[in-house]
């Protein structure tokens, strides 16, 4: 994915791809296969570090994601940026023929909160969502930014997210919502050391 061929074919502005731009492309993709799978952290040093990661299945890799490192691209004469993905066609094979399911519409209205988090350099995506997971309101939770830099201390790096609430029974109230984020960002602090940024 490279974003100056956009531009050539469309006569406007486009944004610039970035590593959540291939998440997004990624989970869309999975989803139509209705998969759920997790995204963690990889060594892959053909990726650049803190925007690379593997796409697990059920506890298996099935592909992998992110910015191809400086280095690698160097050698093609690429001086942009080149995100890519990677994924194991036959892991999804079987989910492609299973006969798709209605899903209703929701009768109720979501609510957006994001949240920006700091935490220890080595606390993992996949850490963080197994525990915002966990409650029953959190209807999907969408990692949108990494920061490691002079804003946040030696040591840490924050990742903010998007968090859609929802009920199947009633339309949340704020205060219902607040009450919860509470709670997740109280779980996350005891947790993982998990404090908001400012």
């Amino acid at each position: 994915m490279y974003n100056p061929e956009q531009e050539k074919v469309w006569p406007v502005h486009t944004p610039p791809f970035d590593f959540f731009t291939v998440k997004g492309v990624v989970e869309s993709l999975l989803s139509s296969l209705s998969i759920k799978a997790d995204f963690c952290e990889t060594n892959d040093d053909s990726l650049r570090p803190g925007y690379r990661a593997e796409v697990i299945l059920n506890g298996s890799k099935i592909g992998v994601i992110g910015e191809v490192h400086p280095r690698v691209s160097a050698t093609f004469d690429i001086s942009e940026k080149v995100y890519m993905f990677e994924l194991n066609v036959s892991a999804l094979m079987p989910y492609a023929l299973q006969s798709s399911e209605y899903n209703a519409i929701a009768r109720f209205p979501s609510v957006i909160r994001d949240i920006a988090l700091v935490l220890d350099s080595g606390v993992t995506h996949k850490q963080v969502v197994d525990i915002i997971g966990k409650f029953s309101l959190v209807n999907e939770i969408t990692l949108f930014d990494v920061y490691s830099g002079k804003q946040v201390e030696a040591g840490k790096k924050s990742l903010a997210y998007r968090l859609i609430f929802q009920s199947a029974k009633h339309t949340l109230t704020d205060v219902e919502v607040d009450k919860v984020l509470q709670q997740i960002l109280k779980k996350l602090e005891g947790a993982l050391g998990a404090t908001l940024r400012a």
